[in-house]
């Protein structure tokens, strides 16, 4: 099969005329008259594979000046005006690139493309353009780089690429860009000699001295040319300069994560204590005011009792005043005594009433300035919605401090109602509050008993297989454990465990058993589901093939129990623990650690995945989900008898 690499695509939007995306394959003729641009397409290929060491074809200018990037970009219209070259755009946004394809593999369903090219920005005629330099592992739309219509800005840009391909397909020099180009992995051609023989090949110009072009282009060079160790090496130190780089960059995220995540628990709990205080605080109103209903009750009552005493008085001191005038022209003088004591009480009782009737106006007085007080402590709660139902109507609370009696009494009965609309009102907005909460208090209850597992030894969370199996065997000579507890990293071997873990994945809650409490084991594992535990058999794990090689990963850990250790050893023994990159490929299956796991002919990096742990010294770390063993049993597996 052809392993050539073919030109399919070329993208020039604002280059000269050009503002389209074309499509090339090996029999596409470009054809037109005069000055329509055919030459610029071959000038647009020697700026993205060349970058400054283009030269512009004469074709292309015709006998006019020579072409340049500013005129390319500004669209030159060969003219000048007042002795300045004219150009159709004063500023321009400009972004020339070439896409290559990969002959189709077996089993492929699209070709392996690769997009390579630069973004140009001009502000004026007369400034330096700002350059991007870019890789796009795959086709480029329209729509990719003007997904409102509008071409993306500088800063767009460059966020599209690194967040859809990474911050390796953006360079910051053009050296790296057409170094990156050149090597195996993409165009893989030579890049001294391509700069020499391209222009050459697309000039359009015959050669003068056909000698001087073999001995220039053909023929090898005497003297040993080592430009090109020399600029491996400098491109290798630059590479690990951006690694060791990259390596600070990734100290400092993981510590504005931790900082992040302490942040959010601070606010959550800040949350909690807000909430808490508002249903404390609602708790001490809703008391207060049915205290305050009570009260105003029994002194509607008392009010009332007071009225009814004070007119019968008022009516017995008008009969009162008529007798003694009638008896004062008859009566002696020890008659006119006893009416003057009787005038004195009454007197007295009328005095004891409006001293009464007062207080009920200086209580009703108070009830208003209540209100007024609860509404303003009630409207500075920070709960969405609450100052819309707290609504109430003026008038009533001006004539709860009137001076007119009934109606202030009206007004209290009409609060008294309006109360109760409120506090049930307000019960139906602190409920998603409340329910909050609760969802809070039960994850607080979930964390109690994890810490709990932990202080008893054992891994977190819910293990049903496990539970129940250790539970069966309570009894047994040899208590049954998962295979994450038996495990112990070496104490030199710490910077391994992360590609310990990965490669262990789920078998780390792997249930061993002693042989001989094996079948009541099974007995369990056909009665309880669980989804990620499974069984060891130890006659079949210790018959596993545990041959471990020089330098594997099973050397860097500790295994005590005789069934574990044979498992641990068959699943890592033969994995090598290599410490560079390079060395994966002397290997059929080797990992660094740093997690790049290597099984012939790719190399692809082993992600973590969430959930999973390792008992090594009580601490916790992620591992992805390993392939399970020959010979565990997992709960959705049908249970196999020895």
């Amino acid at each position: 099969m052809s392993q050539r690499i073919s030109l399919t695509r070329i993208i020039a939007v604002h280059w000269y005329g050009f503002r389209q995306i074309i499509d090339v394959s090996n029999d596409t003729l470009i054809s037109g008259k005069f000055g329509t641009g055919k030459s610029a397409l071959l000038d647009l290929m020697q700026c993205v594979l060349l970058g400054e060491h283009w030269r512009p074809n004469r074709a292309a200018a015709g006998n006019a000046r020579g072409r340049t990037l500013s005129g390319y970009c500004l669209c030159d219209t060969n003219t000048l005006r007042d002795g300045e070259p004219h150009y159709t755009r004063s500023s321009a946004v400009t972004l020339i690139a070439l896409e290559f394809s990969w002959p189709l593999e077996k089993g492929q369903a699209a070709p392996r493309r690769e997009t390579w090219g630069m973004r140009l920005e001009y502000s004026s005629p007369t400034a330096e353009p700002k350059r991007t330099y870019f890789l796009v592992p795959e086709r480029v739309e329209w729509a990719m780089l003007a997904p409102d219509g509008q071409m993306l800005d500088e800063e767009a840009f460059r966020t599209w690429i690194r967040r859809d391909y990474g911050r390796d397909c953006l360079f910051a020099r053009q050296q790296d860009y057409l170094a990156e180009m050149a090597t195996p992995r993409h165009l893989y051609f030579d890049l001294d000699q391509f700069h020499k023989t391209f222009p050459k090949a697309i000039a359009f110009e015959p050669e003068e001295n056909v000698e001087k072009f073999i001995r220039e282009f053909i023929l090898e060079e005497n003297p040993l040319d080592v430009r090109d160790v020399r600029a491996s090496v400098a491109a290798y130190r630059d590479t690990l300069a951006r690694l060791e780089k990259q390596e600070d960059e990734a100290v400092h995220l993981r510590r504005i994560v931790t900082h992040h995540t302490e942040l959010e628990q601070a606010r959550r709990a800040a949350a909690l204590a807000e909430h808490t205080r508002h249903t404390l605080e609602q708790a001490r109103l809703s008391e207060l005011v049915e205290r305050h209903r009570t009260d105003l009750a029994a002194l509607a009552e008392q009010h009332a009792s007071d009225n009814k005493v004070f007119e019968t008085t008022l009516k017995e001191q008008e009969t009162l005043g008529r007798q003694l005038k009638e008896f004062a022209l008859d009566a002696g003088d020890a008659e006119l005594e006893q009416a003057r004591q009787t005038k004195r009480e009454v007197q007295r009782e009328l005095g004891v009433l409006r001293d009464a009737q007062a207080s009920v106006r200086e209580r009703l007085r108070n009830r208003a300035f209540g209100w007024r007080g609860w509404l303003k402590s009630a409207t500075g709660l920070r709960l969405d919605g609450l100052p819309a139902l707290l609504q109430i109507d003026d008038t009533l609370l001006a004539a709860l401090s009137g001076e007119a009696e009934p109606v202030a009494l009206d007004a209290l009965t009409s609060l008294a109602e309006r109360f109760k609309e409120l506090f049930h009102e307000v019960g139906n907005l602190l409920l998603p509050v409340a329910q909050q909460l609760e969802a809070e208090n039960q994850r607080l209850r979930r964390l109690a008993e994890d810490l709990d597992r932990l202080d008893r030894n054992e891994t977190p969370g819910g293990f049903p297989l496990f539970d129940t199996i250790k539970k069966r065997l309570s009894n047994a000579a040899s208590p049954p454990e998962q295979l994450c507890r038996l495990v112990e990293v070496k104490p030199d071997q710490e910077e391994w465990r992360d590609a310990l873990e990965m490669m262990l994945g789920r078998n780390r809650f792997a249930v061993v058993v002693a042989p001989e409490d094996y079948r009541r084991a099974l007995e369990v594992l056909k009665t309880t589901k669980s989804d990620f535990e499974s069984l060891v058999h130890p006659r079949e794990a210790a018959e596993l093939p545990a041959d471990v090689r020089r330098g594997s990963l099973a050397d860097k850990v500790e295994v005590k129990h005789p069934v574990a250790a044979n498992f641990v050893r068959h699943l890592l023994g033969r994995i090598g623990a290599v410490n560079r990159v390079e060395e994966l490929d002397a290997h059929d299956r080797a990992i660094t650690r740093d997690g790049i796991f290597n099984a012939n002919p790719h190399a692809p990096p082993v992600a973590p995945n969430a959930g999973f742990r390792v008992h090594a010294r009580h601490r916790r770390h992620q591992a992805p989900a390993g392939s399970r063993p020959a010979r565990a049993k997992g709960a959705d597996d049908r249970p196999r008898h020895p």
